[in-house]
Parts: C-alpha cells; sequence; structure tokens
C-alpha cells in the first residue's frame, strides 16, 4: 500500500467536502466542496519505467483534469453517482438538487477564460426542489429510479427520478439528517440523524420499521445498563456517511457513543440486515467516526487460523475503511481488527473517502482542501470472490421478489 497526496488545486484550496468514484470507469472520481463546483478527474497509472523512486511523486500515479461541472452557487455537501454512472446526482446549502448527464460533445471550450479545457461536458438537465434548509446527504436505488435526500431542515425526501416529484417527505427526525443510504436488495433505506437515532423505512411504505437509539450493554454483577448508540449535534463533523455492502447483508454506520464503565467511547457500529433493532458488534476509535466505505468487490477468505471462527456467516470478506477527524482505518469483516491504517495525512479534519470500483484505490477528501489517495497493487487486498451460478440466481430472485 501507498499514499500520495497530489499537490493540485483540487478546488482552488478551498475545502473539500465530498468525493465519489465512479461505479464502472475504476478510475474517473468527482469531488465538490465550498467553491460549488464539482470537478471530475482520471487517476492514471503509470508505467513502472516512469516511476523513479527518487523522484517527488513515488506513488505510481498522476491525477488529471476530465471536467467542472458548474451550476451550484454555494457550496456542494455531496456528489453520488447512480449504479450504472450515467447520471451524477449533486447537492449543498442552495437547497437545491441537480441531476448531471454527460453531452455528447467533446472537448468543448467554456466561456470562461479556464485554465483546462473540458474532456467531457455534463449538463445539468434537472432540478429537484423541496427542502427548506441545506441539504447533507443523498443516496440512489440500485435501480436509479429513486433518490433519497437528507437535510438540516430535520427532513428526508424520497424522490422519483422520472418525473422529479416527492414519494414521501418524512419528518421523524428531530435534528439535522446528516446521513441517508439506500439498501441495495431494495427493501428499506437508513437515516442517521443529530436527535442521536437511526431510523429504518421500508420502500415500499415509507413507514418507519426501526428507530435504534438505545441498547442495553453488560455491566458487572451481571447487571446491565441502558446507553445511547450516536452522538447529538455536540459531534464536529455535517456528514455521518453510512454504507451497505454491495449485497446488502451488512450497514456500516459511523458517529456511534457508547457509555462503558462510566466513560464515552467513539465506536462505529455494523448492523445485519436480520436485525437493525441493535448492532451486531460495534469498532472503538479513539475520535469519532465520521463516514465509512465499503470495497465493492468481495474478495475471498484468507486462510484460517486453528480453531477460529468467522464473525460473519459469508463465504467472502469485505474491506471497508472507516474516518475519523484525522485517520483512516482498514479492516475486514474476517478478522475485524485493522489491517492498515493512516494519520495525520491533512491539516484539517477528513470530510469523505471512496473506494474505486476495482479495489486499486481509495481516496479520501479533507476540509484542507486537498485529497489523498491510497494506492494498492493488483490482489494486495486479497483474491476477488467469485460467486458461483446458483448464488447469483437466488439473490436476484430475492431482489425481484421484495
Amino acid at each position: 500500500m501507498k499514499f500520495y497526496t497530489p499537490e493540485i488545486s483540487w478546488h482552488e484550496r478551498d475545502p473539500i467536502y465530498t468525493c465519489d468514484f465512479h461505479p464502472t470507469i475504476p478510475n474517473k472520481v468527482a469531488t465538490a466542496g465550498v467553491s460549488g463546483e464539482i470537478r471530475l478527474w482520471q487517476v492514471l497509472v503509470k508505467n513502472v519505467e516512469q516511476t523513479n523512486s527518487k523522484q517527488k511523486n513515488s506513488s505510481g500515479i498522476e491525477i488529471s483534469f476530465i471536467s467542472n461541472l458548474k451550476r451550484h452557487t454555494k457550496s456542494v455537501n455531496v456528489v453520488k453517482w447512480n449504479s450504472d454512472g450515467s447520471l451524477l446526482a449533486s447537492a449543498g446549502d442552495e437547497q437545491v438538487i441537480f441531476l448531471w448527464n454527460e453531452n455528447d460533445i467533446k472537448n468543448q471550450k467554456t466561456l470562461d477564460n479556464e485554465e483546462y479545457e473540458n474532456k467531457e461536458n455534463w449538463f445539468a438537465f434537472k432540478t429537484f426542489r423541496g427542502h427548506l434548509e441545506d441539504i447533507l446527504d443523498l443516496a440512489w436505488s440500485r435501480d436509479s429510479t429513486t433518490l433519497i435526500s437528507g437535510s438540516i431542515d430535520n427532513s428526508v425526501i424520497v424522490w422519483n427520478v422520472s418525473t422529479g416529484s416527492k414519494i414521501a417527505i418524512l419528518k421523524e427526525p428531530k435534528g439535522f439528517v446528516q446521513g441517508v443510504v439506500f439498501d441495495p436488495l431494495g427493501a428499506t433505506y437508513s437515516v442517521l440523524s443529530t436527535d442521536r437515532c437511526m431510523r429504518v423505512y421500508s420502500t415500499t411504505s415509507n413507514k418507519c420499521l426501526h428507530n435504534v437509539n438505545r441498547m442495553q450493554m453488560p455491566k458487572d454483577d451481571d447487571q446491565s445498563v441502558n446507553t445511547r448508540l450516536f452522538y447529538d449535534d455536540t459531534l464536529k463533523s455535517f456528514f455521518r456517511r453510512m454504507k451497505y455492502s454491495s449485497d446488502g447483508s451488512l450497514l456500516f454506520t459511523p458517529s456511534g457513543c457508547l457509555e462503558i464503565d462510566e466513560k464515552y467511547v467513539n465506536v462505529s457500529f455494523i448492523f445485519t440486515r436480520n436485525c437493525y433493532t441493535k448492532p451486531c458488534l460495534y469498532i472503538p476509535h479513539d475520535k469519532p467516526s465520521t463516514a465509512v466505505s465499503v470495497c465493492p468487490v468481495k474478495f475471498e477468505l484468507s486462510a484460517k487460523k486453528d480453531n477460529e471462527e468467522l464473525i460473519f456467516d459469508l463465504a467472502y470478506r469485505y474491506v471497508f475503511a472507516i474516518a475519523t477527524e484525522d485517520s483512516v482505518f482498514l479492516y475486514d469483516t474476517q478478522r475485524l481488527t485493522p489491517f492498515a491504517f493512516v494519520a495525520d495525512i491533512h491539516y484539517s479534519n477528513l470530510s469523505d473517502l471512496s473506494w474505486s470500483s476495482d479495489a486499486r484505490f481509495l481516496i479520501i477528501t479533507s476540509i484542507d482542501g486537498f485529497s489523498t489517495f491510497l494506492i494498492f497493487k493488483e490482489n494486495e487486498l486479497g483474491k476477488a470472490y467469485v460467486e458461483n451460478v446458483d448464488t447469483v440466481e437466488t439473490k436476484a430472485q430475492f431482489f425481484t421478489t421484495r
């Protein structure tokens, strides 16, 4: 593993709030932030002959500008590709959601005197209006027919992407909605807000199925204590970015806080889709966690040690990254002890992170205006797991029946 912080002007050194790798083009990534502009970038892998360890950049990659997307007039807090990468959704402080589509015209010069010309040209072809305050997070359904948005107006809106109409407006949250995520299997979506609650909703009825905010923790003398699970609005972050595993079996949530032995412990949680009422385990951190990103590639299980039991009943393992205020920890679902971490790589707090679809790159953005890449060799994280046909057909049948 290598890490590389390109010394380039991502957004004129304004804070970067969000990033998202393209789901089908592994080396294409979108970033945005305070500047109000969305920029697309290409991660170029250099040949071994081109990489000299004595050079300033010996990471083996270069970052190339692709396009500048202009429509927002205020900060952009979130960008999200849909499942096939044909559409990009963005939202921010102006309470508006834009959907972007690529124009067939290439290498079109802009009207502004920009330093670089656009290699691709994207235009905002749809605008969704409905929130009264800043929008902090977005999430697509896997079939790209539905979009959900969370705002500091304490509401969640479920959108019909085709018509732009509101399917539902959810007002159960009593605090800023800082994280939303869609179940890959299409059955539920989850919402995390500053009222210390995670709410799980049905996609068919848009009714709240679970309100998760407390859990019984064991204590001495066979007693237990009822403790809250999540931070309130004292958490020093605008975002609580959740993530599902690609098969929908696990939900990873940041911003956890448990009272253990009369001390508060910063944690992240993992929930299983069979039990949203309480987490199946928690992962402690020195500082509060703000974002989780799960690698979309499934990996074969590592060789088991003697008498080692699997934590999850899965035929494969997921690699995931958790960002705290100043560090990123890498785990997998087989052992749940960090196998790598990076710390103090930026001058200000971290804001977002995203995996490339081939598991070669993890981008980490910061409000100091720079981004860092963790770079992995092919198969460095493990050998990709190949599902047999029976398993794939069973999951496909389950998805359609839901």
